[in-house]
């Protein structure tokens, strides 16, 4: 192997330990990062894998991409898909996530199911596979990985949630007692009005201190969105446009040492519902 090839796959696998990349549960969606990740209280396509309570109160069926490069290196991508499509009795989502490149890869997916309980109560769940690839002779491992959430409207502005992921602990690597990550997420967002809502959440990885978040959505005009929103330390803004029933977002987040992560998403809806 080649130096570079070497020094590239060191940097790499160095800041796949510093972000706790083995097998995390990366946040999707680029609203959503543009809001400082603060995704656990709301209802969007994103919700199957942000928080899958959220689905329940989608009004229509939905398809979406993601890609981000972080901090401008391709080796540090994170594509995703994801759709949402309604029943009787609920909301069925599904989520395909892919972060890393040839010598180092982390693919997750899901399947997730969402029901209102009430009007104002919802309950999801999602089974999830995750794959982890290393080259050079470390292999491939696999593992089940399940997750829960919850969302409550206490009124018409005021919105809660909580979301569970890996509440069984699941072991990634048996002989290192390595185990998926145990995060725990509670938060909630305001609308003050149609044009602007808040949103503030807290995260705790059980192995980590809790991060803190907030985020802020202003609507100019009714089809324009401006985002911005911190993450400790990381600072995000962003946009979004809709053109019928066509969504495009665009982000970036700003790490104080290693720079700007820019994210980019696009989302369409099957019919002409509104959420």
């Amino acid at each position: 192997m080649s130096l570079k090839k070497s020094s590239t796959k060191f940097f790499v696998l160095f800041i796949c330990s510093v972000f706790n990349a083995d097998a995390d549960n990366y946040p999707l969606g680029a609203r959503n990062s543009a809001l400082g990740n603060t995704s656990v209280s709301l209802s969007d396509v994103w919700s199957a894998q942000n928080n899958q309570a959220g689905l329940a109160f989608l009004k229509n069926n939905s398809a979406a991409f993601y890609h981000e490069q972080r901090f401008g290196l391709k080796e540090l991508s994170l594509n995703a898909a994801t759709t949402n499509f309604s029943i009787k009795k609920g909301v069925f989502g599904i989520t395909i996530s892919s972060f890393g490149y040839s010598l180092y890869s982390e693919n997750k997916f899901g399947i997730a199911y969402a029901k209102p309980l009430s009007t104002t109560f919802s309950i999801g769940v999602q089974l999830n596979y995750f794959h982890t690839h290393i080259a050079d002779g470390y292999g491939n491992k696999g593992v089940l990985v399940p997750e829960i959430g919850l969302q409550k409207k206490l009124n018409e502005k005021l919105i809660f949630g909580v979301h569970f992921f890996n509440f069984t602990s699941t072991k990634l690597a048996h002989y290192t007692d390595e185990r998926v990550p145990t995060i725990v997420r509670l938060g909630m967002n305001y609308s003050f009005s149609k044009q602007v809502i808040i949103a503030l959440e807290t995260e705790k990885d059980i192995q980590y201190n809790p991060l803190l978040k907030a985020g802020i959505e202003y609507a100019p005009r009714k089809n324009i969105f401006l985002r911005a929103g911190v993450s400790s330390e990381i600072f995000s803004f962003g946009f979004g446009l809709n053109v019928k029933q066509l969504q495009l977002d665009f982000s970036t987040t700003l790490h104080p040492t290693l720079g700007y992560t820019p994210q980019i998403g696009m989302s369409y809806r099957f019919d002409k519902k509104t959420n």
